[in-house]
């Protein structure tokens, strides 16, 4: 069984209001996505569409970016968010990608998910594209929201 669900596939009207309490409580970051049948899973609503992923309520790592932008992938001609990590943050993203090989980390950015890829090999540079269900404005609004909070901060 996949671990998105559609909220109204399944009927889960209570589960996302549940999920709604939880999913105000997490800080933007990078957070593990687990099985659907724990106890302890918060349920994290994608920004554009009636799906959750479950994750694991542990903050992995704060996202903290020293550049971010929007950009159309050349591979696939989708818009994409690249973004380059802060020097701290580099070497503690290759430690957390490097121990969850083969699992799916979830990135949440106001409160919902952006993306949750499958961790294929550690990720070292501090480079990151995120794809997701947005429009090249809706991409480059967050880029531009992603750089603003780290110079507020």
């Amino acid at each position: 069984m996949a671990t998105r669900r559609s909220l109204l596939a399944l009927g889960l009207w209570a589960a996302a209001n549940a999920a709604t309490a939880k999913q105000s409580a997490l800080l933007d970051g990078i957070y593990l996505v687990i099985d659907e049948g724990r106890d302890d899973a918060a349920w994290v609503r994608y920004r554009r569409r009636d799906e959750f992923e479950a994750v694991l309520p542990e903050l992995l790592m704060a996202l903290r970016f020293a550049h971010a932008e929007a950009e159309i992938d050349k591979t696939s001609a989708s818009p994409v968010i690249v973004v380059e990590l802060t020097s701290v943050d580099r070497e503690r993203f290759g430690r957390i990608t490097s121990d969850h090989v083969g699992e799916r980390l979830a990135v949440i950015v106001d409160g919902f998910v952006v993306t949750a890829p499958i961790i294929v090999e550690p990720i070292r540079g501090g480079h990151l594209q995120f794809s997701g269900d947005f429009n090249l404005e809706e991409a480059a609004e967050l880029a531009r929201r992603l750089v603003a909070r780290e110079e507020s901060d």
